[in-house]
């Protein structure tokens, strides 16, 4: 994290970095700079300690104040002393740390939203024509509301084509729209179940089987 200050000699700026160098005791990795934003702002031309304003160049403003002249509030005496710089950073660091931590998240963009589009009704057989491609397109988005990706991954048709065939849809107010503001996985293809016969030979030619081997019986025999 950066300290900037403002109003402070040379000699001062310089002490302030040997203590930062040298010290032990501070459970942040602080930087001090002259120039430029930062998160804390040591300052000798304010008295008016706490939360900068918008727009100003730190979040946490600390005014400097002759020693004994602390009116109670956050504040930095001077001459300084390492125990109360230290100190001080470890007071302000944590409030720091806090809203830095809130504007990272606020910068995460967004996932963005999700289309999904649904018929209203069986498209004409002029739009439409013999194509079995868009007879299966138009079933599926008959069914649930579905993004071109789903389509695609629903149909096994490339996305792109399948994206076409919902603008064409839209062109012709085919379509009612929905917006997501999360992805939602599609909806798997399920594949009828295989009967409960499959894998077995047929009676009549279990019946031929028998009949080469010589195992041919009836219900009476079979007694």
């Amino acid at each position: 994290m950066i300290i900037g200050v403002e109003g402070l000699s040379a000699a001062e700026v310089s002490l302030l970095r040997t203590i930062l160098k040298l010290s032990t005791q501070l459970a942040v990795d602080w930087s001090l700079s002259e120039k430029g934003p930062c998160d804390v702002l040591l300052t000798a031309n304010t008295a008016a300690p706490g939360l900068a304003p918008a727009g100003a160049r730190a979040q946490v403003v600390v005014p400097i104040v002759r020693r004994g002249e602390n009116q109670g509030s956050e504040c930095l005496e001077r001459p300084f002393r390492a125990e109360d710089f230290v100190a001080l950073l470890g007071r302000v660091g944590p409030v720091v740390k806090v809203d830095a931590s809130h504007e990272r998240q606020s910068d995460v963009p967004a996932p963005p939203a999700v289309r999904r589009g649904r018929l209203k009704r069986w498209p004409p057989a002029q739009l439409m024509g013999t194509s079995r491609e868009r007879i299966q397109l138009a079933t599926l988005l008959s069914r649930r509301s579905r993004s071109a990706h789903e389509l695609s991954a629903m149909a096994g048709y490339p996305e792109s084509a399948c994206g076409a065939f919902m603008q064409e849809l839209d062109r012709h107010n085919l379509l009612n729209w929905e917006i997501h503001e999360h992805p939602l996985p599609a909806a798997p293809v399920i594949h009828a179940p295989a009967s409960a016969s499959q894998g077995l030979a047929a009676p009549g030619l279990l019946s031929s089987i028998r009949r080469r081997l010589g195992l041919s019986w009836n219900s009476r025999s079979a007694e």
